[in-house]
């Protein structure tokens, strides 16, 4: 009964509100807005409830015994620690350093491939190949690791080939502080080189074939 009643209250109210036309549209839809309801309601569970509780967050002292709520209001205090330490900027004046240059060297790599992907005459070729560079994409940077440490570790393939093969001194890769750049933006690059070649085969596929006769032609 007092759902019941609570409908009809939400149903004179939408009619006064919004008039008779436009209250029987809602009416129509109204199951399809009840589907709706359902993913709306979780995203605002998982989604926005989460980030305004980590903004709250930021802004306490916080303790576990005393909870979220019962933590020491600090306002903005922890923001002038971060922005304050030297420490702290360093981090933050690399991790913006390190996301420039990959964004800046993971542009080229993509570009060649898609280009070389899309000069393939053999459609069964092109789809193996496809397939062999998009599979990095799928991997986690755990397991994006473990392949590289496999291969750059003192007893990995790398060092096995320069030392069986040019009798040469095993190299410690991963532990050289001057190559922790170079190890990152590479195996970013063949972690995403070929996920990133399908926004450049999409914009080669939707080239008119007529301007590559036209090209020819003025050649």
């Amino acid at each position: 009964v007092l759902i019941v009643g609570l409908a009809l209250v939400l149903d004179g109210v939408i009619e006064y509100k919004l008039g008779v036309k436009s209250a029987r549209l809602i009416k129509k839809f109204l199951p399809i807005y009840g589907f709706m309801a359902i993913p709306l309601v979780l995203i605002c569970i998982f989604n926005l409830y989460p980030v305004w509780l980590q903004t709250i967050l930021s802004c306490k002292d916080f303790n576990l015994k005393d909870g979220v709520w019962g933590s020491k209001w600090v306002g903005l205090y922890q923001f002038k620690t971060i922005f304050t330490d030297t420490l702290m900027l360093q981090v933050i004046g690399r991790t913006i350093y390190i996301s420039v240059l990959r964004l800046i060297v993971g542009i080229i790599p993509p570009l060649i491939l898609s280009v070389c992907l899309y000069d393939l005459k053999s459609s069964k070729m092109r789809s193996v190949f496809q397939n062999i560079v998009y599979i990095p994409h799928f991997f986690s940077w755990v397991v994006i690791y473990a392949i590289v440490s496999a291969f750059l570790t003192p007893n990995g393939v790398v060092n096995n080939v320069i030392v069986n093969l040019f009798h040469g001194e095993p190299i410690d890769f991963l532990s050289k502080p001057e190559l922790f750049y170079t190890n990152m933006i590479f195996s970013s690059i063949w972690k995403e080189a070929g996920w990133g070649s399908i926004l450049f085969m999409a914009s080669l596929m939707g080239i008119d074939k007529s301007l590559y006769e036209a090209a020819s032609i003025c050649l």
